[in-house]
């Protein structure tokens, strides 16, 4: 296939109108899953495929095979990005202080909270149990600063960044407990 000049333009705007559309669809995705530089070289790939479908589409409808092959390599692209995605997120799991996936289960630390597991703790000997650490983990994460700030046991935006809440996920302390913790650190000062 001799490429002209009108064709080498139609592949440039087809790959440009191809990563536009990738990354209007796929951008916000991948960011969520996986870090930037892998995220611009899918959106990269995905917007290539989709230009050779849109370039497949301006230059020959007799050729079924020149649609079919791009939608097929992008069909086997799309569901690897999902397992690689999804690979991702089994790095995270709920943790139990405070209730968010973002217990690193790599690094034995919860991204939100910065509470080590319990398996970790363990070993210090600082505790009987495990229910004493998880009370004492709790109320370090949830204190509240005062008698009239709102005890809803979920912590402020730019600390949980993009971490998700497990809907199943319930705290041991009660609202009672944090009335207490407060005024005992009062009655210490």
């Amino acid at each position: 296939m001799k490429i002209t000049s009108r064709k080498g333009l139609i592949i440039a705007i087809s790959m440009i109108i191809g990563v536009t559309i990738a990354k209007l669809l796929f951008m916000s995705y991948f960011n969520y899953y996986i870090n930037k530089t892998m995220s611009n070289f899918l959106v990269g790939i995905m917007g290539g495929i989709i230009g050779l479908l849109i370039f497949s589409l301006f230059s020959s409808r007799k050729n079924i095979k020149s649609i079919l092959i791009p939608l097929f390599i992008s069909g086997i692209l799309f569901t690897s990005c999902d397992n690689i995605m999804n690979t991702k997120e089994e790095k995270y799991k709920t943790c139990e202080v405070c209730g968010y996936k973002a217990f690193n289960t790599k690094e034995g630390i919860c991204e939100v909270c910065f509470s080590e597991s319990w398996e970790e703790e363990v070993e210090s000997g600082d505790y009987k149990n495990k229910l004493e650490w998880l009370k004492e983990e709790q109320l370090e994460t949830f204190v509240i600063d005062s008698l009239n700030q709102k005890m809803d046991f979920s912590l402020p935006e730019d600390e949980v960044k993009s971490f998700k809440r497990d809907t199943s996920w319930k705290p041991i302390i009660t609202k009672e407990d944090l009335i207490e913790a407060f005024l005992r650190e009062e009655n210490n000062n």
